[in-house]
């Protein structure tokens, strides 16, 4: 993949109207954007994402909503987001946003789901997609204890945050749940690697050795709540010790 920095790929100088801002990067054509939000910035953001994920975006559409009224209507989603993904559109599109500290990890999530889109297709299941967006992108946390408590329904049967029976919270935050039991049985990276190009779920019980995904995310669900320390993947035990002698030798 071709790495190039922000400031050759700033197509279009931002253009102001007030404190609305017009631009064009490498990865976005983005509209009405806040004065505390440069292009340089947002390239920035986009640039770590694609090589966490390693592609090239190709540009997508991205828009500032100034209300939540004019959010909600775009979205029709029927639970509050800050911002969603249009797979057919190819844009972003944001609720009002107060600052940097609050966009930078919306668009991070946001943008896992455009390369998602444009690298995976249908490789990742869509039980997997928030969990995904999550665990690379915003890294937002997974609240066991709660989960713990809760009816869990079978992490494999995840549709839609705004049409599953357990609610938007209960998907998000199993389906993070189930991509972190995923990270910490087998090297996720190496499993999205063998994912380009063919469905992630045929490499679950052959790489991962992970026979029955459902009783494996409630037995991790139960595990994680009672404070149970996550054994390394042969791999990252590796890299661990490696790590260590390095620390020796210095």
């Amino acid at each position: 993949m071709k790495r190039f920095t922000a400031s050759l790929f700033l197509l279009l100088v931002q253009t102001t109207n007030g404190h609305a801002a017009s631009f064009k990067t490498n990865c976005c054509n983005v509209e009405n954007a806040p004065e505390w939000l440069s292009s340089y910035t947002l390239s920035d953001i986009a640039t770590e994402m694609e090589s966490k994920l390693h592609w090239s975006i190709r540009r997508v559409k991205v828009v500032f909503h100034n209300t939540n009224q004019s959010f909600a209507s775009a979205s029709n989603l029927n639970f509050i987001a800050a911002a969603f993904f249009s797979p057919s559109r190819q844009a972003i599109e944001f609720s009002p946003q107060k600052d940097l500290a609050e966009f930078t990890p919306t668009f991070r999530h946001e943008l896992v789901h455009v390369i998602s889109n444009q690298k995976f297709k249908d490789s990742i299941p869509r039980w997997l997609e928030e969990g995904f967006a999550n665990y690379i992108g915003s890294k937002r946390k997974v609240d066991y204890k709660w989960l713990a408590k809760q009816s869990l329904p079978k992490a494999s049967q995840l549709s839609h945050p705004s049409t599953d029976d357990g609610g938007s919270k209960m998907h998000y935050q199993l389906s993070t749940a189930t991509v972190e039991m995923i990270a910490g049985t087998c090297n996720f990276d190496d499993l999205l690697m063998l994912a380009t190009g063919s469905k992630l779920t045929n490499y679950l019980e052959t790489f991962c050795k992970i026979k029955d995904l459902d009783s494996s995310v409630a037995e991790w669900v139960v595990k994680k709540s009672n404070g149970y320390a996550v054994p390394l993947s042969p791999i990252n035990f590796a890299f661990y010790l490696w790590m260590i002698q390095i620390s020796f030798k210095k």
